[in-house]
């Protein structure tokens, strides 16, 4: 069995507990703003406001790592809330978007090689994420041919309730990512939407004199969505994530590698969605995802998300 305290002499003493410290970093769900939204390529019209208010729920269970080592009797639960404003411009004929969001995690329950870790740091308390700085742009956009050429830019400074040997839902380091991707409509109802996007990670501390250093993430995302002509859409999605790979290293006599076990972000989702709106300015929508295959880490993942968005 695997069991993890919050001793720090642990952390620098094991690779059992190396394992330990690399698994609480990734209770905390994925990047949020880089995940595509069905029909976020699609551009309001300038001076347009958005105020979107989300709320997550996500369970994960089944943690192997890199190497095949599985960790039986590992889950977790979290809840999530977020929000985030969006103003749309245009510089020409070319529509843009600054966008700021801003989202915290509940953790609560994680159980780890079949032990309880209720009082694990972090566990049972709000986390707060870093704050997700980002830029939209469109090169192209074309409403008479339902035709959308989408770039992203986001960048998202460490201010989050990250700290060492806690469970947070903030990274550590500064994280930038690029962003792609095309939007085109087929008559009245039928669309497809894709995007991949680059996502980079500064190195954050461990403590005690331990660093980890995150290979660049790569993901792709698709949607195929119905607008039903009523006010209801709905949506079937897939997300296929490669790279990501952990690697600790000490900065005590180096940098020098620390040979362990590692993870990696590598995994495949599929997405549903319905949304609805209400008035002009009034949507509500819920998605859910499931992990269909991941490399490492959790490998059966559940998850919801609700939001509402108010436009003005």
């Amino acid at each position: 069995m695997l069991r993890c305290d919050n001793s720090p002499a642990r952390y620098l003493a094991a690779p059992t507990a190396l394992m330990c410290l690399l698994l609480a970093q990734g209770l905390a769900p994925g990047a949020k703003a880089q995940s595509i939204d069905t029909y976020i390529m699609v551009p309001l019209p300038a001076s347009t406001n958005v105020i979107e208010a989300d709320g997550t729920y996500n369970s994960s269970n089944g943690f192997h790592y890199t190497n095949g080592q599985t960790l039986p009797s590992t889950s977790n639960d979290n809840y999530g809330a977020g929000l985030r404003y969006t103003r749309y411009m245009a510089i020409g004929d070319h529509p843009i978007a600054f966008q700021i969001s801003q989202s915290a995690t509940y953790f609560a329950d994680w159980q780890s090689g079949g032990y309880n870790e209720k009082n694990y740091p972090g566990m049972h308390t709000v986390s707060a994420s870093n704050t997700n700085l980002s830029m939209l742009f469109w090169p192209y956009a074309n409403a008479a041919e339902q035709a959308y050429v989408f770039t992203a830019a986001y960048l998202i400074p460490p201010d989050g309730s990250y700290a060492p040997n806690k469970v947070s839902a903030a990274y550590g380091g500064w994280q930038g990512d690029a962003q792609i991707g095309m939007s085109k409509g087929f008559g009245p109802n039928f669309s497809l939407q894709a995007a991949i996007d680059a996502d980079f990670h500064g190195d954050e501390s461990l403590g005690g004199g331990t660093r980890l250093a995150i290979d660049p993430t790569y993901r792709l995302q698709i949607w195929a969505n119905w607008d039903w002509s009523n006010g209801l859409r709905t949506s079937v999605g897939y997300t296929g994530v490669v790279g990501g790979a952990e690697n600790p290293y000490s900065t005590v006599n180096g940098p020098i590698p620390l040979d362990y076990t590692l993870l990696n972000a590598e995994r495949q989702n599929l997405r549903a969605a319905v949304s609805y709106w209400w008035t002009a300015h009034l949507m509500t929508s819920l998605e859910v995802s499931g992990t269909v295959q991941a490399d490492s880490g959790y490998t059966n993942t559940i998850g919801t998300e609700a939001k509402v968005k108010f436009l003005f």
